[in-house]
């Protein structure tokens, strides 16, 4: 838009100064043509005498700027005026009507040094000591028109920059107010969750009411197709829980003394599957729990950071020192908050499992530490692993998704992050020079609260 704009303002300034100088020349070659015929007249009136006031007046006060004159006689010698005339050029100059008996002169030359627009003509005057054809030349500066065309023009961009300017200001503050319902559903789509799949109810232009409408009806599909979606996964989950613990009971059983190596081989390897495949649908049974919770109960109670951390720790250490993992605990200050503690164990858990399936060291160590930021109570698990950075970090987060092929069922920081979030709290990984470093956080109790 703003383009066009200018354009036309500049299509309108050229047009400007060339019509300008047009009525200018127009004008200013009128008023010598006028002091010419009148000079012509006196000497035609007077018999050659001083020219009358009219005249002389004329001379000095016409256009802003002072008439110069020349008369000289039927022999070319010089009658009255200024001495020496400006010299008339080679080329042809152009010829002009009069109310005299002959046509006028006129051309561009130069008096001084100065460019001046001189006019001449020609008239048969009887004085008797003196007859015949008496040329008369007047001129001007050309600085008088040129100003007088600068004015004009100044005038002419005065008012084409304010009208630009005025339809600048128009347009913008216009823009603005016509485009701030949909700025403002803009702003209010980008703070939703990535989970929020509501209709949006904001009021917007009558224009864009179609498009609000699609995306609401998209939004509908989606949230439908991701409910079954879930629902089937929640129900396949339930409907093999118990075929699996019964797999892994039978191969518990079969796991007896005097049997052939190849024998337990198979069995141990069916044991280990089996215990996989429990573990898969007991991460979907939490993960369907942990969607459907929402929002932390108002009956949660008050527990202790450092002693949830220990808890898991003290399940999970005999395992992880079996494996040849190295274990740190860095207790931090005392710091309560109000969760459900199984659940928050549970990412915990499931965030030192991550470690020791993704870390890929050969001498995995895998540091626990209970932080204070702010009002934040934070537990960091960090080890020393391959690490993640990038898109990897947001590969991670999601659901059935892991950065490198693992044992896991691509569950377990989803879970925990979903976790995080229904306590208000949140579920990050940072940048770290070394390894991976996740970190739960959950907001902190003051003493009041306890």
């Amino acid at each position: 838009m703003l383009t066009p704009l200018f354009l036309i303002s500049l299509a309108l300034g050229l047009w400007r100064v060339i019509e300008t100088n047009r009525l200018a020349e127009g004008l200013f070659d009128r008023t010598l043509l006028s002091v010419g015929q009148a000079i012509a007249r006196d000497f035609a009136i007077r018999d050659g005498e001083a020219l009358s006031n009219e005249t002389l007046r004329l001379l000095t006060e016409t256009s802003e700027g002072k008439i110069f004159y020349h008369v000289k006689g039927p022999d070319g010698s010089f009658v009255t005026g200024y001495a020496t005339p400006p010299v008339n050029p080679s080329i042809e100059p152009e010829t002009v009507d009069t109310v005299l008996s002959r046509p006028a002169k006129i051309y561009s030359g130069v008096y001084r040094d100065v460019p001046v627009r001189v006019l001449q003509l020609s008239e048969p005057v009887d004085m008797g000591w003196v007859a015949g054809d008496f040329v008369i030349s007047v001129w001007q500066e050309l600085e008088a028109r040129n100003a007088f065309v600068r004015g004009i023009v100044r005038q002419t961009v005065t008012v084409l920059a304010l009208l630009v300017l005025t339809v600048l200001v128009v347009t913008w503050f216009g823009l603005r107010l016509a485009l701030r319902p949909l700025t403002n559903l803009e702003a209010a789509i980008a703070r939703r969750d990535v989970g929020d799949l509501s209709p949006i109810k904001r009021s917007v232009p009558q224009e864009v009411t179609g498009i609000v409408a699609t995306l609401n009806l998209l939004l509908d599909r989606i949230s439908r197709r991701i409910s079954s979606k879930d629902q089937f996964i929640s129900n396949a989950a339930h409907q093999l829980r118990n075929p699996i613990a019964g797999v892994v009971s039978l191969t518990q059983s079969l796991e007896v003394d005097g049997a052939a190596p190849k024998q337990l081989e198979r069995i141990t390897a069916l044991r280990s599957a089996s215990q996989h495949l429990s573990r898969l649908s007991n991460q979907l049974l939490s993960f369907e729990r942990n969607r459907e919770l929402g929002q932390l109960s108002d009956h949660a109670k008050p527990f202790e950071v450092n002693a949830l951390a220990a808890e898991v720790l003290e399940r999970s250490a005999p395992d992880l020192l079996r494996r040849g993992v190295q274990i740190n605990f860095d207790r931090g200050p005392d710091m309560w908050i109000r969760c459900e503690p199984l659940l928050v164990q549970e990412v915990l858990q499931n965030l030192i499992d991550n470690a020791v399936q993704h870390a890929g060291a050969p001498e995995l160590e895998i540091t626990i530490s209970v932080l204070q930021r702010e009002e934040r109570a934070v537990v960091r698990v960090k080890d020393n692993g391959r690490g993640l950075w990038g898109d990897d970090a947001l590969h991670a987060l999601a659901r059935f998704s892991q950065v490198t092929p693992s044992a896991g069922s691509g569950l377990g920081l989803a879970i925990a992050r979903k976790i995080c979030a229904n306590h208000n709290g949140g579920l990050e990984i940072e940048a770290a020079p070394e390894g991976a470093s996740v970190v739960a956080w959950f907001p902190k109790l003051n003493s009041q609260s306890i």
